[in-house]
């Protein structure tokens, strides 16, 4: 956490912004149009197989303590489905990969990390009405894979 503390406080320094992103309840949060592109685009012999299961609209139960209620969910991952993680997990990677390449092209230092959909983003710029500008291109690239994204300083 010392280490942490202090690289961010070195970052700061310098004139970065660090945000974090998260995908909130990535599972069901996730695009099935942005999890069938990036089935096709990694595992196109596996589409026919995620379309079949992420098309039509699932089946949802929540335990609401006094009451068991069915919902249909349109997008998102089957919680307990077998391909949910591996279909996540490359949905995740196209969106970290489409933000690294806009954060790259502006060649100002600013950078993205990421394991899964933990994600850290350094961004550079000279002011705060720059760094406003970055923060809001950075989420809408987000919510292009993901319906709902918490974002923090």
């Amino acid at each position: 956490m010392e280490v942490i503390a202090h690289v961010c406080s070195a970052l700061y320094e310098q004139g970065y912004a660090i945000l974090k992103m998260d995908a909130t309840n990535g599972f069901q949060e996730i695009k099935r149009a942005s999890l069938h592109r990036a089935v096709l685009r990694r595992c196109p012999s596996l589409l026919s197989l995620f379309k079949k299961y992420y098309t039509k609209e699932s089946l949802c139960f929540f335990d609401m303590e006094s009451e068991v209620r069915l919902l249909l969910a349109h997008e998102g991952a089957r919680i307990g489905c077998k391909l949910s993680s591996f279909g996540f997990a490359l949905t995740v990677q196209d969106l970290y990969q489409t933000i690294a390449s806009d954060l790259s092209d502006a060649k100002d230092g600013s950078c993205i990390k990421a394991a899964t959909d933990d994600v850290l983003v350094a961004l550079k710029a000279p002011n705060e009405k720059k760094i406003c500008a970055k923060v809001t291109c950075v989420f809408g690239l987000a919510k292009k894979g993901v319906a709902k994204i918490g974002l923090s300083f």
